[in-house]
């Protein structure tokens, strides 16, 4: 009696396991809601802090979330996989050129950005799967006034 209380228990354990495996349990539908947007034919690149360079002085990050459009044919899953390759190519890419405005700590030049992680991106991905780069986000570090600039003139 005791054994076969002991494996209906075994069995119902399992069969709610394979249930909620299936998509049978509630919890499954939110998730998939959230994971909608994630699987679009795209790369979404994690925040990169991106460095804000200003007269050789490094004086703020921005970080950054990119998305890279995937075109149409190319094999999405294996394509998604590289995406630390592609941040680590485009922070690389950062720290050659900075990609900081002139006049501004708190942005970057997204027209500079935008070119840098379109080549990166063509060198991780390959150019066929290499579609549009959208900035999807920039928050800088820290708020700060932008540097005074000494001149001659100025005494």
């Amino acid at each position: 009696m005791l054994r076969r209380a002991f494996l209906t228990g075994l069995t119902l354990t399992a069969a709610t396991a394979a249930h909620a495996r299936s998509g049978g349990g509630g919890a499954k539908k939110s998730e998939d809601a959230e994971d909608k947007g994630k699987n679009g034919p795209w790369v979404d690149v994690a925040a990169v802090a991106l460095p804000i360079v200003v007269n050789g002085a490094l004086v703020n990050y921005v970080f950054v979330r990119l998305r890279v459009d995937l075109t149409e044919g190319s094999d999405f899953a294996v394509l998604k996989q590289k995406e630390p390759m592609l941040r680590d190519a485009i922070i690389r890419a950062s720290y050659r050129t900075p990609f900081g405005k002139k006049d501004d700590v708190q942005e970057i030049d997204e027209a500079r950005l935008k070119a840098a992680v379109k080549q990166a991106a063509v060198q991780v991905l390959g150019a066929k799967a290499t579609g549009p780069v959208t900035i999807i986000s920039q928050k800088p570090r820290r708020y700060l006034k932008a540097p005074s600039t000494k001149t001659a003139a100025a005494h």
